[in-house]
């Protein structure tokens, strides 16, 4: 199992593994999020080339979103989810 690392305006700012959550309280406004592999000790967690490529997402006053890490043939990205819980 590999951690991801989320980084938020260029800035590491949380880690997940795989069936973890996390959640972030955002001020409203642009902000660019960029998912990447972390070096870690599971065999083939290794970083190699990545997608230096970010997602913007828009957000408004007290909005509330759900999103799914999904791997792509561009790398990893952020699906939207539904909000059941």
């Amino acid at each position: 199992i590999c951690e991801i690392g989320i980084y938020l305006n260029d800035q590491l700012s949380g880690r997940v593994f795989q069936e973890d959550s996390v959640s972030f309280n955002l001020p409203a406004g642009p902000v660019d999020i960029r998912l990447r592999l972390l070096r870690g000790q599971a065999p083939g967690c290794d970083n190699g080339i990545e997608n230096q490529r970010s997602q913007r997402l828009t957000l408004q006053n007290g909005q509330i979103s759900k999103y799914r890490i999904v791997s792509g043939h561009t790398g990893l990205y952020l699906k939207k989810a539904d909000l059941t819980y």
